[in-house]
């Protein structure tokens, strides 16, 4: 669909602005999976009227590289390619050098919005646990397994947890840790009853391992005054030192170990919600907005210029 925008755009001598969603394929081999990736390569060269070439500097399966080189063969097609993470736009620098790339993340709050200190968690009862919510696709590369792992080994008097998602991993965690009695694998949810999820929760947790670009969630937390608990150390939107805690490794014990820690720190918690509710200012609607507009004005006077040239 974007190959199709693009020659439709060139007819009429408009520009394209491409935002990249993810670059960070993650599939695991398949069996056959030579023949795999020349069935959808063909398969690609035909839907897009054009081949799909692996780019030499991809890294992975076939078919993540194959994917991988359908994005940059977008993006290289484009006036400008718009990244909402710095880390990957970083990755696609070092895919492309030639890339017209630009950071602009995602917002969450809408113009003007404002945000209520209520959310905010001061401290929890002696008899109340740690709520923590979970929200994603339950696919290998959102690793919710590790994180159903991480919560085997804690207290289930101390920490209650909520995971909201749907996915091919979905029967398999009800299966091995549905008899968890701190547990509730919701399954999935509507965007609304997931917002609800968040401002009922304490903190949210992300255990996807360098694939992420910009988890949304990050900033519907941030939003609503919940601090973050996460494990890449790439990502950087959303995220600073003062409203969420990167672990010290990607495992289970790591994410069991902050847990710990946060349950018995009210001061800690009650910084780290009031963080949250700083960093969400600089995700408005607002300025998102602003930005663009100015890549798009940028964008068409360019192609004017060059229209005048000809």
């Amino acid at each position: 669909l974007a190959l199709i925008v693009q020659d439709i755009a060139r007819e009429l001598n408009i520009p394209v602005i491409f935002t990249v969603h993810s670059i960070f394929w993650q599939i695991d081999k398949l069996p056959l999976s030579r023949i795999a990736a020349f069935a959808i390569r063909q398969a690609l060269h035909w839907l897009c009227k054009r081949p799909i070439y692996i780019q030499p500097k991809t890294t992975g399966t076939l078919i993540e590289r194959l994917l991988k080189s359908l994005t940059l063969n977008v993006a290289s097609a484009s006036d400008a390619v718009v990244s909402p993470s710095q880390h990957q736009l970083e990755t696609l620098r070092s895919l492309d050098r030639n890339l017209p790339l630009h950071n602009i993340p995602n917002p969450f709050l809408p113009a003007g919005a404002s945000l209520s200190p209520a959310h905010t968690i001061s401290s929890i009862s002696p008899n109340e646990p740690l709520r923590i919510l979970w929200v994603g696709r339950l696919t290998p590369e959102k690793r919710p397994l590790e994180f159903l792992e991480a919560l085997s080994q804690c207290p289930s008097e101390f920490i209650q947890c909520t995971m909201i998602g749907d996915g091919i991993l979905l029967k398999e965690m009800r299966r091995r840790y549905g008899k968890l009695p701190h547990v509730l694998i919701a399954g999935p949810k509507t965007n609304n009853e997931t917002i609800a999820a968040i401002d009922q929760s304490h903190l949210v947790a992300l255990t996807s391992y360098h694939f992420d670009n910009q988890p949304m969630v990050f900033l519907e937390a941030a939003a609503c005054g919940l601090p973050i608990v996460y494990c890449d150390e790439r990502m950087t939107e959303g995220l600073t030192p003062k409203n969420a805690v990167l672990t010290d490794g990607i495992e289970g014990d790591a994410f069991a170990k902050v847990f710990a820690d946060l349950l018995g720190d009210d001061k800690k918690r009650a910084e780290l919600s009031a963080g949250a509710l700083k960093v969400a200012k600089n995700f408005d609607s607002t300025k998102m907005a602003k930005d663009l507009v100015a890549l798009y004005e940028s964008a068409i006077r360019t192609k004017e210029l060059e229209k005048a040239r000809e």
